[in-house]
């Protein structure tokens, strides 16, 4: 199962550092003491042997010594010094540079050097245009002074690059909620879940798809429907349904209209038992639910996010077509969880679909 995870969600890259060519023996073995001390927390030792590598090293590979100091001085909190050797490889370099720029990056960070931080970015898209690398600063800044249309067209213009990830997609997500725009916001905190069910927004984009999905009467009514079960009698709920409009801006393919209809329907579906399952089976259930709205004919979303959607969530919808991958990405999603991934490895239909992923994949 593992191996089917790894290999369907995941990439992975080498480091640059596996091609380097040193110039000598002496200059690798300085490098590679060096890495032992850093990796051991002496960074104080490594420091030292970076400093005397770079008095031996060919000019092509000072970028790679001067990119250890920074991360060395980083760690020691030395952030002025980490940022002195960071400068040096974006003077000196173009395979190191955007390691480089998000070491400054972080460190303007956490040095709240925010127009430092705007300067650095500005020249660096003169320089080398817009990378997402540079973007990810700019929605940043602009979602830190409370600029959501700004930061939401700088999210936008990383998601629709081809190298987003699944935090860009949470934070679009924020974003969209900020702006009020509902279907949008749960499509991009689903879809970045997706991308990577363990980024560091992963709980942030929970927290917002248990208090949307759940809505505010959902534990309740679960409680009264095992009661009625129990006692063998007709649940008695409060189920509130949404009012028609004929506003210009009404869609009844919205989440706002259709997801109070959906939980009414799921709650009332002895076949789901919904309420009988655990906490992320339930949540997987009621994000399948809300992906059939968004991905509807007419749906507010595809109204809304024509670019997004033809480009990006079209083709992963399309994925629902194949045998039940609709609910495994509904369960996969949460896999970041404990729960969640238990969930997925443990219910057999899907260990069946998995299996065939994994067959599929062993005769290509």
């Amino acid at each position: 199962m593992r191996t089917f995870i790894a290999l369907l969600f995941l990439g992975w890259s080498l480091p640059i550092f596996a091609q380097i060519e040193f110039s000598s023996d002496k200059v690798r073995d300085l490098y590679e003491k060096g890495l032992e001390r850093h990796d051991a927390g002496n960074y104080d030792k490594a420091i030292e042997l970076y400093l005397e590598g770079l008095k031996f090293c060919s000019k092509e590979n000072k970028d790679l010594f001067y990119s250890e100091l920074s991360f060395s001085y980083n760690l020691k909190n030395e952030l002025d010094q980490s940022n002195k050797y960071a400068f040096k490889v974006l003077k000196s370099s173009d395979r190191l540079y955007n390691y480089a720029f998000q070491r400054i990056s972080n460190n303007y960070l956490v040095q709240k050097e925010y127009k430092k931080l705007r300067k650095l970015t500005k020249k660096a898209i003169k320089k080398h245009g817009e990378r997402v690398i540079f973007l990810r600063n700019y929605a940043f800044l602009e979602l830190r002074a409370d600029q959501f249309e700004e930061s939401q067209k700088w999210l936008k213009k990383i998601c629709l690059s081809g190298d987003a990830v699944g935090r860009d997609f949470v934070l679009l997500g924020i974003v969209e909620n900020k702006l009020a725009h509902m279907d949008a916001a749960l499509m991009a905190m689903t879809f970045g879940l997706f991308l990577d069910p363990e980024n560091s927004k992963a709980d942030v984009a929970i927290s917002f798809l248990e208090q949307y999905l759940f809505g505010k009467s959902w534990e309740k009514d679960c409680q009264e429907l095992l009661k009625a079960k129990e006692e063998k009698r007709a649940p008695q709920m409060n189920i509130t349904l949404p009012p028609l409009s004929e506003g210009e801006d009404f869609n009844p393919n919205s989440l706002e209209f259709m997801m109070p209809l959906s939980r009414a329907v799921l709650l009332s579906n002895d076949e789901i038992n919904i309420c009988a399952k655990n906490h992320f089976e339930q949540l997987a259930v009621l994000t399948e639910t809300a992906w059939d709205i968004l991905l509807s004919e007419g749906s507010l979303l595809q109204e809304e996010e024509k670019e997004l959607y033809s480009e990006v969530y079209q083709p992963f919808f399309k994925e629902f077509e194949k045998e039940g991958r609709k609910k495994l990405y509904s369960y996969y999603i949460f896999s970041g969880t404990e729960e969640g991934k238990d969930n997925m490895l443990n219910d057999t239909e899907l260990r069946v679909i998995i299996q065939k992923i994994e067959e599929e994949r062993g005769q290509d």
